[in-house]
């Protein structure tokens, strides 16, 4: 008989309900009764769960293979030596005769040579052994002193606005050429050959350049001139 859900047999014990005969033999029929064997594959899961697990016989072989572990074997520490009274004899062999070493405290000399390279350190207790780098150290006294830098500013030349530092291209030479040019009390300066023009009048304004071969004016080399006009 197919297997009935649980909830269907539910319905059939309800109060006041009077379950058929057919009815009970389906309730039973869709349990395991406890002297039955369950099928293995029947088991959720079980089958997975199987199929991971170790077979016995490759089990057994891995157990008989000497080789299955030999990398981890011969990484071990080997600890025979904790066992062999011969082990460590070298080192025992080496070390110090308690009484030589007696000896060799007790013994002066034992480390003359080390003492006789020892750092002279009598320097540090004497006041004058450093004498002479203090004697060569720079005088900072002048760094809290206000006028020790005062000459040095009262020949400094002070700022002014609009200008900067430049060469110095006006030479003594071009000094005394300036200073022997005699200029009439009644000269007239204007600021453009225009305002010239405009001031003389009938005076013919006229500028005149020297050129070089290029025809490039030659600098210093530009003079103005005014001529008169003739009288009828």
């Amino acid at each position: 008989m197919k297997i009935v859900d649980l909830n269907t047999i539910k319905s059939w014990f309800k109060a006041g309900k009077k379950p058929t005969e057919s009815q009970f033999h389906a309730w039973m029929d869709s349990f395991w009764h406890k002297l039955e064997k369950i099928p293995m594959e029947i088991i959720d899961g079980l089958g997975d769960l199987m199929a991971k697990k170790l077979d016995a016989y490759q089990f057994d072989t891995h157990l008989m293979d000497e080789n299955a572990h030999k990398e981890l074997f011969k990484n071990k520490v080997d600890t025979s030596h904790l066992t062999d009274a011969n082990a460590h004899q070298t080192l025992f062999d080496q070390k110090a005769d308690a009484s030589a070493l007696a000896d060799h405290i007790e013994d002066p000399e034992a480390h003359e040579e080390l003492f006789n390279q020892k750092v002279d350190t009598s320097h540090l207790t004497d006041t004058n052994a450093h004498q002479a780098l203090f004697n060569q150290k720079v005088d900072t006294s002048h760094l809290t002193d206000a006028n020790a830098h005062q000459t040095l500013f009262d020949q400094k030349v002070d700022k002014e606005p609009g200008k900067g530092l430049s060469s110095n291209d006006f030479t003594d030479a071009h000094k005394n050429k300036l200073d022997k040019v005699q200029l009439p009390e009644d000269l007239q300066v204007f600021e453009s050959l225009n305002d010239a023009r405009k001031a003389l009048g009938d005076y013919k304004v006229f500028l005149y350049s020297e050129t070089n071969s290029d025809g490039v004016v030659s600098p210093g080399n530009s003079v103005m001139g005014v001529t008169y006009p003739q009288k009828k």
